[in-house]
């Protein structure tokens, strides 16, 4: 047996601001649930995030937006071309967007690993880039500072300088999930289990 699953929010005026559909066979119906609910959370987690920051968007930029922020709540180890195109149409059509930048940055390295040796250089520059530009438009969005707490993570010795950066950043945004999952972490790493 197959089974299918599509979510979808709406804006006010009941036009579709987002969707997902996702199948497969019965018995992975608890996944493809929870992989929706993972998406879906991250939509609206966005959508909340750009309202209480005060941002209006074009609906079709808005909808690209959230398209972005969900696909990055599948983030895997693997390059999502689709989240990074998305986001980046984004802030080509509002430049002044900062968490757009901020999504934009943290796509692109995430996809750092799984890029070809010899185009990851140009990512990371790019990425690093974009961050610089978020920070520009708001010093308080979270991705950021995840980006250069964890751009030293191939540095051996620098994962301590790591907890300082995260910190600040759950200063500015005490409530993130991306800090938060971030700060446990580099906890873990040092053996300080209880602290995480």
């Amino acid at each position: 047996r197959h089974v299918a699953i599509e979510v979808a929010l709406k804006d006010r005026n009941g036009d579709r601001l987002w969707s997902t559909s996702l199948e497969g066979e019965a018995f992975r119906q608890a996944d493809l649930v929870r992989e929706a609910a993972g998406r879906l959370g991250a939509a609206l987690v966005c959508d909340l995030d750009r309202s209480v920051r005060d941002h209006e968007l074009a609906h079709e930029v808005r909808a690209l937006y959230l398209e972005g922020c969900a696909r990055l709540a599948d983030a895997t180890s693997e390059r999502d071309d689709k989240a990074i195109g998305a986001l980046r149409q984004v802030v080509e059509r509002a430049p002044k967007f900062g968490p757009g930048w901020a999504h934009l940055a943290l796509a692109e390295f995430m996809a750092v690993p799984t890029t070809p040796i010899r185009e990851r250089s140009n990512l990371v520059w790019t990425s690093g880039r974009h961050t610089e530009m978020a920070l520009r438009l708001d010093p308080s969005l979270p991705e950021p500072f995840y980006i250069k707490a964890f751009g030293r993570r191939s540095y051996p010795g620098l994962m301590a300088d790591a907890l300082p950066v995260v910190e600040d950043g759950l200063r500015r945004n005490p409530d993130n999930a991306l800090l938060i999952g971030a700060r446990a972490e580099i906890l873990a790493n040092f053996g300080m289990v209880r602290e995480a």
